[in-house]
């Protein structure tokens, strides 16, 4: 189990009742939209989705039946599960030692996930594990834009607002750390969405200072960050735009296979 499981479970915990109502990123029909194509191509298959929350993969996926399909949700988090079985099966457990047999698995999704795990090497090994010889996993992830002060600006506006996260993964970070452990990248998506500050704020409690702190970073954005990120309104009622990547990859075969 990594080391701070239980913290990032208890604080999914005290969110799980309205965190299926959130009006952002977790329901985004257009950022949703590349992992049910992935699901798609595999309509038997079985897929697992690793921190599957209250299941947002499930319920976008049910008006698009597959043909004897199964996609399974894993998450620490019990109370959010809950949600998830009303949609597909589910079932408690770590990502760094996935409750499943070896090789069971078309594909595996991490979508907003990869952040919490503490060993990202162990996670990526156990999804090795239980992937299928042509089996894929698909990352989708919130990163920053490839720019040195986005890249710097993003990373001090995730510690400030969500900081029981363990990485500020980058697409290129991300990619590297996959390479690392066996995986070839067979494919990179991008989107690009609009969301706001106040959204961002409303989603959890955070500490006065932590809060104003927060703000006072977006309040000085450099001037290139607010181009790229296409900030307009003011204070918390800001908009901005957000990066998301969908990175698909393989385990590397055997040599000689």
């Amino acid at each position: 189990m990594g080391k701070h499981t239980g913290e990032v479970a208890a604080h999914f915990a005290r969110r799980a009742a309205g965190y299926a109502q959130h009006d952002n990123w977790v329901n985004d029909a257009e950022a949703l939209a590349p992992i049910i194509s992935a699901l798609q191509q595999k309509p038997d298959g079985t897929a697992l989705e690793i921190g599957a929350g209250t299941g947002a993969v499930a319920r976008a996926r049910r008006p698009y039946p597959a043909n004897g399909g199964r996609l399974i949700g894993v998450d620490v988090t019990h109370s959010m599960l809950l949600q998830h079985a009303r949609h597909a099966p589910a079932v408690v457990g770590d990502a760094h030692c996935l409750p499943f047999a070896r090789g069971c698995a078309d594909i595996i999704i991490c979508r907003q996930s990869v952040h919490y795990f503490d060993l990202p090497d162990m996670v990526f090994a156990e999804v090795k594990r239980v992937l299928a010889s042509d089996g894929r996993l698909l990352i989708a992830q919130i990163v920053p834009f490839e720019d040195p002060q986005d890249e710097q600006w993003w990373k001090r506006a995730v510690t400030l607002r969500q900081p029981l996260r363990r990485h500020r993964w980058t697409a290129a970070e991300l990619s590297e750390s996959l390479r690392g452990v066996g995986f070839t990248i067979e494919s990179t998506q991008e989107l690009r969405r609009r969301t706001s500050l106040k959204g961002w704020l409303e989603r959890y409690a955070l500490d006065p200072a932590n809060r104003q702190e927060l703000l006072d970073h977006f309040r000085s954005t450099p001037s290139p960050v607010r181009r790229l990120r296409e900030f307009a309104g003011t204070g918390d009622a800001v908009e901005y735009s957000l990066r998301w990547v969908f990175i698909t990859s393989v385990p590397e075969k055997p040599a000689g296979d």
